[in-house]
């Protein structure tokens, strides 16, 4: 028997073996066990949690309601009228989509100040909390499009 075809002997057997167990991994508790049973963490759910608390909570409240510290009538008793409510039946994340509302944390808006201090990824983490908080997915940039008066034309003409 030449050598070239005991080398293929040897790689049809172990093909056979790999192929007879099905997974290499699965009959060895030892290879790549740290990958099969590590606990799977999604980051926004206490970074965003964390972050939310710290720089949204005092305007928004910390169930995104619009009911912070200083938030004013008609929600909270603080200075600062006119706070919106994120969650909740008179939330307004459900209507704005994820850019809409990174663009309003970073360059700010009304009386909200811009919070561009906030690294980008933890503005993402936040934008996904308050999405847990309000319970539903952004809508897409087309259905904003259309839901909103007067944004197909410039002057707020259609």
């Amino acid at each position: 028997m030449s050598r070239r075809s005991r080398g293929l002997q040897a790689l049809a057997a172990a093909a056979a073996l790999v192929a007879s167990t099905g997974c290499w991994e699965q009959w060895s508790v030892w290879w790549w066990p740290q990958m099969k049973w590590q606990k799977t963490v999604q980051a926004f759910e206490e970074t965003g949690k964390a972050k939310f608390a710290t720089f949204c909570s005092p305007c928004h409240g910390l169930q995104g309601l619009g009911d912070g510290p200083v938030a004013g009538p008609p929600w909270g008793k603080g200075p600062f009228v006119g706070v919106l409510p994120l969650a909740g039946p008179a939330g307004i994340a459900k209507a704005l989509t994820d850019g809409h509302i990174f663009t309003t944390i970073s360059q700010g808006r009304g009386r909200m100040p811009s919070y561009k201090r906030i690294p980008a990824d933890d503005r993402w983490d936040i934008i996904n909390y308050v999405r847990t908080l309000s319970a539903q997915p952004a809508p897409a940039p087309a259905q904003t499009a259309q839901a909103a008066p007067g944004a197909g034309a410039p002057g707020g003409r259609n």
